[in-house]
C-alpha cells in the first residue's frame, strides 16, 4: 500500500527531528550545563554535581543555603513525576518542580547578590549568561 517514497518521507522526518532535538542541545542545553558548573564552582561547590539530575538540585538548596528538606523534596518531585509519566498526578509533580526550582532559582540570586532577573536570563537564554559568570561573588 505505501512504496518507497512513503518510507523516505518517514525516515526524512524522523532525521529532521533528531537533527532539531541536537539544535536544542547545543544551543541551550550545553550553555546550561557550562553555566551552572561555574556557578556551582564560584559558590565552592564540586562542578560535576551540576550535571547530576536529581542530585544538583539538592546542591542548589545548599547554595542558596535554604533547608534541606526542600532540596530533597525537589529531587523528590522530580523522581516521582519520572515514576508517574503519563498520569495526571505527573502535570502536578511537574507544576511543583517548577516552584521548587524557581525558589531555588531566587534563593541562589540572593547568594551571589543577583537580582531575580539575571536568573530568568540564566534559564531563558544560558548561552548570554555564560558570559556574565566571570563577576560572580558568592556570600558566604
Amino acid at each position: 500500500m505505501y512504496g518507497p517514497a512513503a518510507g523516505a518521507a518517514i525516515l526524512a522526518a524522523i532525521a529532521a527531528f533528531m537533527f532539531l532535538w541536537m539544535m536544542v542541545f547545543a544551543f541551550y542545553a550545553v550553555p546550561m550545563i557550562v553555566l551552572m558548573w561555574r556557578v556551582f564552582d564560584k559558590a565552592g561547590k564540586p562542578g560535576w554535581t551540576a550535571i547530576v539530575p536529581v542530585y544538583n538540585l539538592v546542591i542548589m538548596g545548599e547554595i542558596g543555603r535554604v533547608d534541606s528538606w526542600i532540596g530533597w523534596t525537589a529531587a523528590g518531585t522530580v523522581v516521582a513525576n519520572w515514576l508517574f509519566v503519563g498520569n495526571s498526578l505527573s502535570r502536578l509533580l511537574s507544576l511543583v518542580t517548577l516552584g521548587f526550582g524557581i525558589y531555588l532559582f531566587i534563593k541562589m540570586a540572593q547568594r551571589f547578590n543577583k537580582e531575580a532577573s539575571f536568573w530568568v536570563l540564566a534559564v531563558l537564554l544560558p548561552i548570554v549568561a555564560v558570559f556574565m559568570t566571570r563577576d560572580l561573588k558568592y556570600k558566604k
